[in-house]
């Protein structure tokens, strides 16, 4: 049995449950094919933004130039854009649903909750992110006018950039992997850990803390995404991590060394998550007290429907 259209209620709960996002796929209808098909055009699509970006890496030469790093930002940027239709598309053409299914349980961007989400974020974080400009970085501030294109950039790309990760990894993987069980803990523990584990890989060349640090931000994002039954909060939090980050290598001209990072110590891994998972806790409670009352999940047939007392008294009364 699968979800349809007009349920959207809660029903008799004896009979149907809330249906958890990385299982959202699986509840609009999936046979054994269509999560391979999907990730088969995921490929195709993808590939080709790939392409793009490697032909204009090669046109930089060998290496990177600090005067060619506002273009390299680009070029990175606009390929994980391209998470987005690649995602997209492939949930339309893969699965044949509705491409905002990939976005919530709702399926559409719910575009109060994503700005009132990165708000909550920069209140959490941007606090941090002056303490450690002004006391804690070691490298003196540079206000210079190269600066200027990678803050543009920063400001107006990287949210389009974070809502690309998150659409492939917390959203295609996550609901491709939940397309595969029915059963609620094996398919919420898989859709956290795998793609997790993918995101991390995806940085490249890493050691240990960083590998951490870089799992462990890919099972908060994961459990804001199931906690919220959408990505809009994901993307807020990944957002406001990679710029607090990157404006601060870019006003202490560390930016070549941030965009090549291969590792870090173990106590600055800890502090990240720390403090990210500080900002993650503070916006689900942000949730908890102004959303979630508006935004009831669809539900579907329970996995393990409980008798309901007619049930039972119908048995008892035929024994």
């Amino acid at each position: 049995m699968r979800y349809h259209a007009g349920m959207t209620s809660p029903g008799d709960p004896s009979i149907f449950e809330p249906v958890r996002y990385p299982q959202w796929q699986r509840a609009l209808g999936s046979r054994w094919w269509k999560p391979w098909l999907a990730l088969l055009i995921f490929g195709l699509i993808y590939g080709g933004s790939l392409l793009l970006l490697r032909a204009g890496v090669n046109a930089l030469g060998p290496g990177v130039r600090a005067d060619e790093m506002p273009w390299f930002l680009l070029l990175l940027n606009l390929s994980l854009i391209g998470l987005i239709p690649a995602s997209m598309l492939a949930v339309r053409l893969g699965y044949w649903h509705p491409a905002g299914s990939l976005l919530s349980l709702w399926q559409r961007m719910r575009w109060g909750w994503l700005l009132r989400a990165w708000a909550v974020s920069w209140l959490a974080m941007g606090p941090l992110l002056l303490l450690d400009l002004f006391l804690v970085a070691p490298h003196p501030i540079d206000l210079r006018g190269q600066m200027l294109w990678p803050v543009v950039m920063l400001l107006f790309l990287t949210p389009l950039q974070c809502a690309g990760e998150e659409l492939a990894f917390r959203g295609l993987a996550a609901q491709v992997v939940g397309s595969f069980f029915r059963q609620r803990v094996v398919s919420i523990a898989l859709s956290l850990l795998i793609p997790s584990l993918l995101f991390a890989m995806m940085h490249g060349p890493q050691d240990g803390p960083l590998f951490l640090a870089r799992f462990g931000l890919g099972l908060l994002f994961g459990w804001l995404t199931l906690r919220t039954g959408g990505l809009e909060a994901a993307i807020a939090l990944h957002t406001l991590n990679n710029q607090t980050a990157f404006l601060d290598a870019i006003f202490t001209n560390r930016l070549q060394e941030a965009l090549f990072m291969t590792k870090v110590d173990w106590i600055t891994a800890v502090v990240q998550l720390l403090l990210v998972g500080l900002a993650a806790w503070i916006i689900w409670r942000a949730y908890q007290n102004r959303e979630a009352a508006r935004w009831t999940p669809p539900h579907w047939p329970a996995q393990k429907p409980v008798a309901t007392a007619e049930a039972n008294e119908s048995r008892a009364a035929q024994g």
